[in-house]
């Protein structure tokens, strides 16, 4: 096992992050739109979140649930590629806590979501932070998944925050590919593209 992870998805919490990239950030407007659009919430799969979670490990991304940064950020989760990790604050956490709590569907598609950045970043095969779509048109991959009002509502957000156009789409694609609820299909996108 490396460092860092375990199978239950709640590493120790040894890393000093101070940094965020990417991130799912909390708005009512985002989880309210994503819960109703999405009808792959229904249930998703623990084990198969531990098995993405592990595949990004074998990538050298290390996986940390409620770390002590969850406690200054409004974000369900972020990858932080300076750091080498993907960060979870999950819904029902309680602040100040590093206990894992039970995993809502908010925490998986959130797992989902950061993972689908790590993929991104592997498409140019430096994971130097530099983020690439996987799809050949994310836009309209994320229209197709999420509905033209969530994308544009997506895109909306992160501009406000001063992302980048390039950034919005990467978040479109990311959101659209979390709201899939594939999480076998991820680990062949890790295979495909990280190694």
């Amino acid at each position: 096992m490396q460092q860092g992870v375990d199978t239950n998805l709640n590493p120790p919490y040894n890393k000093g992050m101070n940094q965020t990239s990417m991130n799912k950030t909390l708005t009512t407007l985002l989880f309210s739109l994503v819960s109703m659009s999405s009808p792959a919430l229904a249930q998703s799969s623990h084990s198969a979140h531990v098995t993405l979670s592990k595949e990004i490990q074998k990538v050298g991304i290390d996986v940390y649930v409620n770390h002590k940064i969850c406690d200054s950020t409004t974000s369900f989760g972020m990858y932080v590629p300076n750091h080498s990790s993907v960060v979870i604050c999950q819904q029902n956490r309680v602040k100040g806590s590093r206990d894992t709590v039970e995993w809502t569907e908010e925490d998986y598609d959130t797992l989902r979501h950061e993972v689908h950045h790590v993929v991104q970043d592997c498409v140019d095969k430096s994971m130097d932070g530099i983020l690439a779509s996987v799809y050949k048109k994310p836009l309209k991959f994320g229209v197709a998944v999420l509905g033209s009002e969530m994308a544009m509502n997506v895109a909306q957000l992160y501009e406000e925050q001063g992302a980048t156009p390039h950034i919005q789409v990467m978040e479109v694609e990311a959101f659209a590919v979390a709201a899939q609820n594939n999480p076998t299909e991820q680990v062949r996108d890790i295979k495909r593209y990280c190694f």
